[in-house]
């Protein structure tokens, strides 16, 4: 939904710009009549955006919006910009590969799959940080980032 409350279909056409006075993204996307439509996010409001756009690739998929989700939350930012995560982390293939991909890290489930739940955990956390810190939020720490993740790929690269 956009913030006129009609249903946006987010396509090729996506926009992404932020402002750092307000604190807020801005997503910019088509309906299916052509129309650019807009909204705002503030930065606490882009882990929930990324949930939405989770639930439509497993709709495109075919699989229940919440797919493989539980609706406790999985992760925080400490006091002095970590993120972390929660008792209630779980090994989510789909999600992990989907948060990477925020991070413009392509990887396969099946390396995923691969890897220990400490490296799943050390890459969702630094795929959230390096997303939060992209959208001007300062007091975000990002970590190294882990030494078993691919080069970062460009937008056209991710797209091609």
């Amino acid at each position: 939904m956009c913030n006129d409350g009609k249903p946006m279909e987010i396509g090729k056409a996506l926009g992404v710009g932020h402002c750092a006075k307000h604190g807020t993204v801005t997503i910019i996307g088509h309906r299916k009549n052509g129309e650019s439509v807009g909204f705002q996010l503030s930065a606490a409001e882009m882990l929930e955006f990324a949930s939405l756009l989770q639930d439509q690739v497993c709709l495109a998929r075919g699989l229940p919006a919440d797919h493989g989700r539980e609706q406790q939350s999985h992760f925080d930012i400490t006091n002095d910009g970590r993120v972390i995560t929660l008792p209630a982390w779980r090994r989510d293939l789909e999600a992990i590969e989907m948060r990477l991909l925020m991070a413009s890290i392509e990887v396969s489930k099946d390396d995923i799959a691969s890897w220990t739940d400490e490296q799943c955990k050390a890459a969702d956390c630094w795929a959230i940080a390096v997303h939060y810190s992209a959208s001007d939020n300062d007091g975000i720490q990002v970590p190294e980032k882990p030494t078993f993740l691919p080069p970062e790929k460009s937008f056209s690269e991710l797209h091609s």
